[in-house]
């Protein structure tokens, strides 16, 4: 009985030797390939040295994607894929769109379609059978970007507020001397222009609009208020920076004089008459190298400082040993 059990064992082993399509160990040229796909080169294929292989699935290091698979003719199955099974793959996120096809026994394809990303992108497929499994290693390169088509303002909906002032300054000041005292106040020093881009609907993420458009994110026309009416005139903002701050032309060395009389404690509070418009807008994209195209929308937002008021307010004195 033990000289049967070791033939067979024997015979075994000696069986498997013969057949190496049963392991998976030389079915790739090496044991993790890596390659680089690029939008100059989007397509790229390794052969196999087998045919007893599937795609077994992705790894990847991204929250949220899509992933389906496909037989040859389109209809839809489910991964990891049978042993020798053909099909295509389709993996996709917000940012990230590429193929994996095995069309053939023995040859993998992968087709990068976009990576939005600002640098490379990294995920690894697995490849294998009911023995064991191997990875392929991708490093996807950056994609060409979107650009912005247009800007449309509705200007049907523009909506100017008058008289809003702004408080840009305030302090105390205290005068125990017999004579008036004398000093003066910059009502433009820390004067700016505020622009807000707002849309309830969306959580407004810089990164988002980078990895769309660029690091260097393009500049936008927006209104400007000329002679009591909206018009695009020279000024410009990024787009994709929710709130920014602009510099005006107002002059933020003026000096005004305050004087504060004699035995008086007044609170000098510096405030800024500001110009203020919200109209809703539209910024369509497009994608040069794929034709996709985007629509950004929401309302935009104006402040910009175009006068000054100064306000001495008496305040009571409080203890004597102040």
């Amino acid at each position: 009985m033990k000289i049967n059990i070791v033939v067979y064992i024997c015979i075994v082993i000696l069986l498997v030797g013969c057949n190496d399509d049963i392991f998976i160990d030389n079915f790739l040229p090496n044991d993790q390939p890596i390659l680089v796909v690029s939008d100059a080169d989007n397509n790229k294929e390794i052969s196999f040295k087998s045919n007893n292989w599937a795609i077994l699935g992705v790894n990847d290091i991204f929250s949220y994607n899509s992933i389906k698979a496909y037989d040859l003719n389109g209809n839809s199955v489910y991964l990891p894929f049978k042993n020798s099974e053909l099909g295509v793959v389709h993996w996709k996120s917000e940012f990230v769109d590429f193929h994996i096809e095995k069309r053939s026994p023995d040859k993998l394809k992968f087709i990068l379609n976009e990576n939005l990303h600002n640098g490379y992108s990294q995920v690894l497929v697995r490849v294998g059978n009911e023995y064991d499994q191997k990875y392929i290693e991708l490093h996807l390169a950056p994609t060409q970007k979107y650009q912005i088509d247009s800007v449309v303002y509705d200007w049907d909906n523009f909506e100017e507020y008058q008289g809003n002032l702004l408080v840009v300054d305030s302090y105390v000041i205290k005068n125990n001397g017999d004579t008036p005292v004398k000093t003066f106040v910059y009502p433009y020093i820390n004067s700016v222009r505020t622009i807000s881009f707002y849309n309830p609907n969306v959580v407004w993420n810089e990164n988002t609009f980078e990895n769309y458009l660029g690091t260097t994110l393009p500049l936008i026309p927006i209104p400007d208020i000329v002679d009591n009416k909206p018009i695009i005139a020279n000024t410009k903002v990024a787009f994709g920076i929710r709130d920014q701050k602009l510099e005006t032309d107002l002059d933020k060395n003026l000096a005004v004089e305050v004087t504060i009389s004699s035995g008086e404690r007044r609170e000098v509070i510096v405030y800024n008459l500001v110009e203020r418009y919200t109209v809703p807008y539209r910024v369509y994209l497009s994608n040069p190298r794929t034709a996709k195209k985007l629509e950004f929308s929401g309302t935009l937002t104006s402040t910009k400082p175009i006068n000054y008021y100064i306000l001495k307010r008496v305040v009571p004195q409080i203890t004597e040993n102040e």
